[in-house]
């Protein structure tokens, strides 16, 4: 098995036992889902792609408008750039495999043809995959509000991302 094909199936299985766990310590299950508007991708997206046995496979994408702060979710909201490669067995579907892309800045939004083209095709037959672009990357709503860099950037402010001192070699 490929490394970018192993390490997409541990980010897979690292995201869900993360979810699992952060549902647990809250008390009760996360936020309902948001039903997703699927349709063609954006101009300049690979949106198909063919298998090894030939088997010709397209992408769909759609946006995600999320909280910027969860723990203000009435408040200013954001968009993040989805997309979907449906299973090629629907009758045979298990679920959905959603991918991450690993960072930082890493696009996501191609990932599932990238992998589908490495896959076993029992993988594909029994799950959509699920890519997407994280907050501030790609076709994602750019956001600097928050990030470390932002934070270092305004004077007499350290906020919880100090700046990084350099390394000295002994």
């Amino acid at each position: 098995m490929p490394n970018r094909t192993r390490n997409a199936l541990a980010a897979v299985l690292a995201f869900v036992c993360r979810t699992a766990s952060a549902s647990a310590a809250s008390g009760g299950p996360l936020p309902a889902a948001t039903s997703l508007a699927w349709g063609r991708c954006p101009a300049g997206v690979d949106s198909s792609a063919r298998t090894s046995a030939g088997q010709v496979l397209t992408l769909q994408c759609a946006t995600l408008r999320v909280p910027l702060d969860y723990r203000r979710p009435a408040g200013r909201a954001i968009s993040v750039a989805v997309s979907r490669l449906r299973s090629t067995n629907p009758d045979g579907r298990r679920g959905v495999l959603l991918l991450n892309p690993g960072g930082p800045g890493g696009s996501g939004l191609e990932y599932p043809l990238e992998l589908a083209q490495s896959a076993p095709q029992r993988l594909l037959d029994r799950y959509d995959l699920v890519g997407f672009d994280p907050r501030g990357v790609g076709r994602s709503t750019p956001s600097a509000a928050g990030s470390p860099s932002s934070r270092r950037s305004r004077p007499g402010r350290r906020g919880r991302f100090p700046a990084a001192s350099p390394r000295t070699p002994d």
